[in-house]
């Protein structure tokens, strides 16, 4: 291991590697955003067919990773908090195996299945050149499977050593291209050489593989002028490759059990929304929009916030592998503690802010194409966006804390719930049935995750709820011009999406101003991020001085 990585994973903290990972996760969100206006433009309608080839192929690749990266980052930081390097590049090379096994398997599984697919995900009642559209993105981002996995074996590595900015740069890397080629190649199939607009759904669809590729060969390029050298300090190893192999599966299994059943879930839903609704009533036609708005458009814009998840997420699993290698209890506690109350302090005023300005936000993406349909959903995912951001930190902290039956236990309670519930409330209130049964399903994940994390490590949820509860308070703002502006009915959407983003945005910057100026009389961010809060320091923050310090 390079010195530089050795000494950056003594220095960096839990919160710090949060937050690096997030701001990755965040411009390559923002970068997938800013495509979205001219892609919709390219490929009209045809977006519906780019959602179902990502809602299938995410679903096929989780299953395919299986957790992988997160047993990877968790054995080399065991590893490597024990010196034993040896140990480290035996997982490399073990687990680079077994990620391009499951890749291969994953691509042939998926274009063998890719008609079935099709044939389940379009409802009844339309057209036959709908099955054929859908499986033909199925298979073309089956290709895409083999390469992703050998993209996040390497961000496994890295996240192992606390080495989050290489891991959030080659994030916005992997995004760069993917927008670069995904809007190129559109573009020439559209308007160069007059192809019909489904060709932009399909260069769209291609891009994550040629993305992944060219990252791949960043990583390959970096390691090679940054070679890892095992120290001469190191400690010997006693590690074997079946050793090895059975620690990498008994991380790994758990989040396989897990994600099947989860994804299950999430593929279910797809699979049965037509189903459940058509029950309801719901015309063929209509029921392809809200896939559309749900799959895609507003799970684009949800993803913002989702970045604050994956951030901690990224950055929990080795440091708190690290302090039960340690037996360090108390650390373990303070970490579970800082982590839920710092993810509530940035979660909750951004998916409130969004939720007020749905309206305003989805206009700016999509213009007045389904609008109010549009902005009436996207409101109802950001409430789902922010109890799943919750479960995923939760279920990040049971995975590293070694509750995984308990992890795998709450996952299949949520599928039997969803599996057998989910078309009596899709039958009963249309499509706001979606809403109320993934509301149901993530609070009782998140009551039972935080029953079993208190009962075996003792943190006190009471603390961290008091402490939430300050940053709540600092919402009131947000909550009195929301308020108002409802009773004003002020529609800013009748201008053009330009001076509609510029009113967002200067909202946005009122808003979280005094969201930051409330909170810090109750000491929130200096108490998370110990900071000193004054003239002095926002002063330096904003000219840059206190990163150089």
């Amino acid at each position: 291991m390079s010195e530089v990585v050795k000494d950056n994973r003594k220095k960096q903290s839990i919160i710090a590697g949060a937050l690096t990972g997030s701001a990755g996760v965040f411009i390559t969100k923002a970068i997938g955003l800013l495509y979205v206006i001219p892609f919709k433009k390219l490929a009209g309608n045809n977006t519906v067919f780019y959602s179902y080839a990502y809602t299938i192929y995410d679903y096929v690749l989780q299953i395919c990773l299986s957790g992988m990266p997160f047993a990877i980052a968790a054995l080399i930081s065991k590893y490597a908090a024990k010196n034993d390097y040896k140990a480290v590049e035996l997982v490399r090379k073990i687990s680079r195996r077994v990620m391009l096994l499951f890749g291969f398997i994953a691509c042939s599984a998926l274009i063998l299945f890719s008609k079935s697919f099709a044939m389940l995900v379009i409802p009844d009642g339309v057209s036959e050149d709908y099955i054929t559209k859908t499986r033909t993105v199925l298979v073309i981002v089956s290709f895409a499977m083999i390469a992703v996995p050998l993209l996040s074996y390497f961000r496994g590595v890295y996240q192992g050593f606390k080495e989050l900015k290489i891991y959030a740069f080659t994030q916005v890397l992997e995004q760069l291209i993917r927008v670069a080629f995904l809007l190129g190649a559109s573009a020439i199939c559209v308007y160069l050489l007059n192809m019909e607009r489904i060709w932009a759904a399909y260069m769209g669809v291609a891009s994550t593989s040629i993305s992944a590729i060219a990252t791949i060969i960043y990583f390959l390029i970096y390691e090679r002028k940054h070679k890892i050298a095992i120290p001469q300090q190191s400690a010997e190893s006693t590690a074997t490759h079946k050793g090895v192999f059975k620690e990498l599966m008994e991380y790994a299994v758990p989040y396989l059990i897990s994600t099947v059943v989860t994804n299950s879930s999430g593929l279910f839903i797809l699979l049965m929304l037509s189903t459940g609704l058509q029950k309801y009533g719901t015309d063929p036609y209509m029921i392809t929009t809200y896939q559309g708005i749900i799959n895609y458009e507003a799970h684009k814009i949800c993803s913002i916030p989702q970045v604050i998840a994956t951030g901690f997420s990224l950055a929990l699993i080795p440091h708190i592998t690290e302090a039960i290698t340690k037996n360090n209890q108390e650390k373990i506690r303070e970490m579970i503690q800082k982590v839920l109350e710092t993810v509530n302090y940035l979660a909750v005023p951004l998916v409130f802010f969004m939720v007020f300005f749905a309206r305003e936000i989805y206009f700016v993406m999509y213009g007045n194409s389904s609008l109010d349909v549009g902005a009436y959903l996207l409101a109802r995912s950001l409430i789902i966006q922010l109890l799943w951001i919750v479960v995923m930190v939760l279920s990040s902290i049971l995975v590293a804390l070694k509750l995984r039956k308990i992890y795998i236990a709450l996952s299949c309670v949520q599928l039997v719930f969803v599996t057998t519930t989910l078309i009596f409330w899709l039958g009963h209130f249309g499509v706001n049935g979606y809403y109320i049964c993934k509301t149901i399903e993530y609070v009782v994940f998140i009551g039972g995750a935080c029953f079993f994390i208190e009962k075996h490590f003792n943190p006190s949820f009471k603390k961290i709820f008091d402490n939430c509860t300050l940053a709540w308070l600092a919402l009131l703002p947000m909550l009195i011009l929301a308020a108002i502006l409802t009773q004003l009915k002020f529609d800013i959407t009748v201008q053009s999406r330009l001076i509609t983003l510029m009113y967002t945005g200067v909202m946005g910057v009122l808003i979280f101003g005094l969201y930051f100026i409330v909170s810090a009389k109750f000491n929130v961010p200096q108490h998370l991020f110990n900071i000193e809060v004054s003239r002095d320091s926002i002063s330096d923050l904003l000219s840059g001085r206190i990163f150089r310090k």
